[in-house]
């Protein structure tokens, strides 16, 4: 449903988070041998994704155009609620936006395995240490929590609310 089966519509989607991060988060990349090897979209405490107007133009606003009504009502009236009420159950109220948030992370396939999505989220942990807070990363998968090491707190409670995670830097 994410896509509507536009296999084209993924990228497309990683492109506009990558904008929304660089108009409204950070956009952070990581290149391996002089090549673009991932990017990872964050978001500082008080900010999240598509949190202002202009985080999704040139982006997300067209890329929802070419979704059926059907798929925009999902995205707009499913998935957003649910996926909110989900972090709250899992994190605590108010812990995503208080927290740095990761919402895009991409690593190129030829690049995975060789501590790039790590190195995308160690870089981060400074600044959430800085600030007192902790990192809030999602995940699709739970096989990517183990290959980037991450350190979970609330593990329990996460499981229960659809695989979202929080880390704390160390020392916090």
């Amino acid at each position: 449903m994410t896509s509507g089966g536009k296999p084209d519509l993924i990228r497309r989607m990683q492109y506009s988070a990558w904008l929304a991060a660089i108009r409204g988060g950070r956009l952070y990349v990581a290149t391996y041998d002089g090549v673009l090897a991932g990017a990872a979209a964050w978001f500082p405490p008080g900010t999240t994704l598509l949190g202002m107007p202009e985080q999704g133009k040139g982006g997300f606003d067209e890329l929802f155009t070419e979704l059926s009504e059907a798929q925009r009502k999902w995205w707009l009236e499913y998935f957003v609620p649910k996926h909110a009420a989900q972090c709250t159950q899992a994190l605590g109220e108010g812990t995503r936006l208080a927290a740095w948030s990761l919402q895009f992370l991409s690593v190129r396939e030829r690049f995975q395995r060789r501590g790039v999505g790590r190195a995308l989220i160690e870089h981060v942990k400074p600044l959430a240490q800085a600030d007192g807070v902790p990192l809030c990363v999602g995940t699709e998968d739970p096989v990517n929590v183990s290959s980037l090491a991450l350190d979970l707190r609330n593990t329990d409670r996460a499981r229960a609310a659809h695989r979202c995670r929080t880390t704390r830097p160390a020392g916090s």
